[in-house]
C-alpha cells in the first residue's frame, strides 16, 4: 500500500524540532530512533528560536527582485535554507544565490547578485539584532 501525498512545504529546522518535542511531551523517549536522530541533529544544527526563524522567513520572502520587467521573490525553499544555515557573509550566501538563478530560472548578472546578497545580509542582520 502507498501513501498518497497529500502536498510538500519545505521546513525550518526550528519547526521540526519543534514538532518533535511536542510528540515527545513527557515521554523520556520517542518511539522511534529515527526520530531521536531527527531531534539531535535539529538540536545541534538549528540556529534560531523558532519565533525568530520564522520572522526572518517571512521577511526573505518579503524581498522583491526586479529582473528586466519582472518582479520576482524569493522562492520558499530557497528562503528556508537561508534561514537554516544563516549565512553571514556573501561568500557563504554564494550557493542559496546559485539555488535562487536555478529555482527562478534565470542568470544573474553580478551587479543584481551583490543588491540581492546586500539585501538578504541586510535583513539577516537586522533579525538578528533584535534578539
Amino acid at each position: 500500500m502507498s501513501a498518497e501525498k497529500i502536498s510538500e512545504k519545505p521546513l525550518l529546522l526550528a519547526e521540526v524540532k519543534e514538532f518533535l518535542e511536542k510528540r515527545k511531551a513527557g515521554k523520556k523517549k520517542f518511539d522511534r530512533a529515527i526520530h531521536e536522530r531527527l531531534y539531535d541533529y535539529c538540536k545541534r544544527f538549528v540556529k534560531l528560536p523558532r519565533d525568530k526563524a520564522m520572522l526572518l522567513l517571512q521577511k526573505l520572502l518579503e524581498i522583491k527582485i526586479q529582473v528586466g520587467k519582472r518582479e520576482l521573490q524569493i522562492p520558499m525553499e530557497v528562503a528556508c535554507d537561508i534561514v537554516n544555515v544563516l549565512p553571514r557573509s556573501r561568500e557563504e550566501l554564494e550557493p542559496f544565490l546559485a539555488f535562487l538563478e536555478h529555482k527562478q530560472k534565470i542568470l544573474l548578472l553580478p551587479k543584481l547578485k551583490e543588491e540581492i546578497a546586500s539585501k538578504i545580509l541586510g535583513v539577516i542582520r537586522e533579525v538578528l539584532g533584535s534578539q
